[in-house]
């Protein structure tokens, strides 16, 4: 969970990463802006502070609301379409740790992915794993969640309220899937269903609808 907060003691912000909901985006917007030169020329994604090298001040601070707390969330079907075309699909490391048992050139399929989170990999890697279980604080002790759907006009208050300046958008960075557009060709009653009861709590807390 460490790797999941980037703390930022110069502009002050504390963003809870999620992965695939536009996080290695939001880090490069945050890189670009930042002010912070003890960290420049670091990679994006470690530019930043894990919470675990904050001083007690400083957790203080972001208890009392003296530090922006932002993170950005995702509708969770088409999170879940993302990470199995990112990291199945696209044969990462994940791929080989978690389906072992297919042989080279074969793939298991959404439906065989979506029964293999059920049978236990829901946890095991946070690419996939509940947005809700990575957030690092309530959802109501955030000062902003920002959604995919809605990015650039959430990242641009973003900018706004850390730097006070305009935001102009920028490429996407990462693996682009657009999973959002294929959800109506991908996804079955069987998975609709799967991932509505194992993603609940997140179409609850944060607001989608099944």
């Amino acid at each position: 969970m460490d790797m999941r907060g980037a703390f930022c003691p110069v502009d002050r912000f504390f963003y809870n990463r999620i992965p695939k909901s536009a996080n290695s985006t939001v880090m490069r917007v945050l890189t670009q802006f930042s002010q912070d030169t003890a960290s420049a020329g670091k990679a994006d994604k470690s530019r930043f502070r894990r919470p675990s090298r904050m001083t007690g001040a400083q957790v203080r601070a972001l208890q009392n609301g003296e530090i922006f707390r932002f993170t950005f969330v995702r509708d969770p079907y088409a999170r879940v379409l993302s990470a199995y075309q990112d990291k199945i699909m696209g044969r990462s490391p994940q791929f080989t740790r978690h389906f072992p048992q297919y042989a080279v050139g074969q793939t298991p399929s959404f439906a065989e992915f979506c029964r293999a989170l059920q049978d236990g990999l829901l946890y095991k890697d946070a690419h996939w794993a509940p947005q809700t279980s990575l957030l690092l604080l309530p959802p109501d002790r955030f000062d902003l969640i920002g959604r995919v759907e809605t990015f650039e006009a959430d990242i641009a208050q973003v900018v706004a309220r850390i730097w006070n300046q305009p935001y102009a958008p920028i490429a996407r960075v990462g693996t682009v899937t657009k999973a959002q557009t294929r959800r109506d060709d991908v996804y079955t009653d069987e998975t609709l269903r799967l991932v509505a009861q194992l993603y609940h709590r997140d179409f609850d807390l944060l607001g989608y609808p099944v």
